[in-house]
């Protein structure tokens, strides 16, 4: 017969040092990219990461970009309880429970792949970062 308790104490212990890992990989990404952001608009412009659902599946997070305490959602991040992958997507309400839409789903397998997907909001033409951030700075 399988030894559970063994069973346990060898995967159980991994599963929240997993998410601690990715979600802090997370939260020093934003806040290093929202340091950059208001250093290049003098103040006015930070990127912000919300909480908006906590649950057996991780905790999703509302990505927003914000000038004078408002500002739109530029995506949701999901940080599951396993830790990486993280996924990204427009975030949905399904039976007033927020989640990612399904068809807009990426999924980021390490903090290496993370990093790119934030490089890329922060170069690429066509990212809803650099779009709205060119609105909020032409609105001065």
């Amino acid at each position: 017969m399988p030894d559970f308790d063994k069973l346990l104490s060898g995967t159980l212990p991994q599963m929240p040092a997993a998410f601690a890992t990715a979600d802090a990989d997370l939260n020093v990404l934003v806040a290093d990219a929202s340091a950059a952001l208001q250093k290049r608009t003098s103040g006015r412009v930070v990127l912000q990461l919300t909480p908006v659902r906590e649950g057996l599946d991780g905790t999703l997070y509302a990505l927003a970009l914000m000038a004078d305490k408002q500002g739109p959602v530029l995506e949701g991040l999901l940080v599951g309880a396993q830790g990486y992958p993280i996924a990204s997507g427009t975030i949905m309400n399904m039976s007033d429970v927020p989640m990612l839409a399904p068809g807009t789903r990426k999924e980021f397998r390490d903090k290496q792949a993370l990093e790119a997907h934030f490089t890329e909001l922060f170069t690429s033409s066509s990212s809803p970062l650099l779009i709205q951030l060119s609105y909020l700075l032409s609105r001065k």
